[in-house]
């Protein structure tokens, strides 16, 4: 009986051994599992922060470049006398066609949805593009560029695009160098094709 209760001894000796052996091994694999999840967690929002940072600084410059094309785009306008002619309302069927086809040419190298210059009205002078945008918009536009007076307004994204979609809209008060203000330039912006992608690459 003594040898039997020393062997029934020694089994469960060796079996808590056992166990407490697995257990080590168990603990020791969660805190190493726990310890590679909390690296690849910490990489990973380095990471993402990395991304987010690229394209933060991607978009900034795209902004910039969009208030860079309506200052130039503005500049030209008293450049080119038919222009000026439309602004004041004494343009004839020539200098309408040359407008015309110089703000298409904007738009096309620019990758705009629609170029308008308006009157003091917010009135439509001469549009390009698909259609003409929504006539509240923009004399919403007219305003915002009246009110940042020789700085381009960079709107909010608006439901006043083709169809209703998204659109953003850039601003600019045009004025002659003398300071009579005689409408306004209204660059069209649609985002599926001009910010959208580029957000969408990661």
């Amino acid at each position: 009986m003594t040898e039997k209760k020393q062997g029934g001894a020694e089994s469960l000796a060796a079996s808590l051994g056992a166990a407490l052996l697995l257990l080590a091994v168990a603990i020791s694999g969660g805190y190493y599992l726990w310890s590679e999840f909390r690296t690849f967690e910490t990489e990973l929002h380095l990471r993402l922060g990395a991304i987010a940072r690229v394209k933060a600084a991607a978009v900034a410059t795209w902004r910039k470049e969009r208030i860079g094309d309506a200052y130039t785009t503005a500049t030209a306008v008293f450049l080119m006398p038919s222009a000026q002619k439309v602004l004041e309302g004494t343009a004839n069927a020539t200098d309408r066609t040359r407008v015309t086809a110089w703000l298409e040419t904007v738009r096309d190298k620019y990758n705009y949805e629609d170029v308008t210059l308006t009157g003091l009205e917010g009135d439509v002078l001469i549009s390009v593009g698909p259609v003409t945008p929504n006539a509240a918009m923009l004399k919403e536009c007219t305003e915002q560029a009246f009110l940042k007076s020789g700085t381009p307004d960079f709107g909010d994204f608006t439901t006043g695009g083709k169809d209703g979609e998204p659109r953003i809209n850039v601003s600019l008060e045009l004025r002659e160098p003398g300071g009579r203000r005689l409408g306004a330039l209204v660059l069209g912006i649609d985002p599926e094709h001009e910010i959208y992608p580029s957000l969408r690459q990661w």
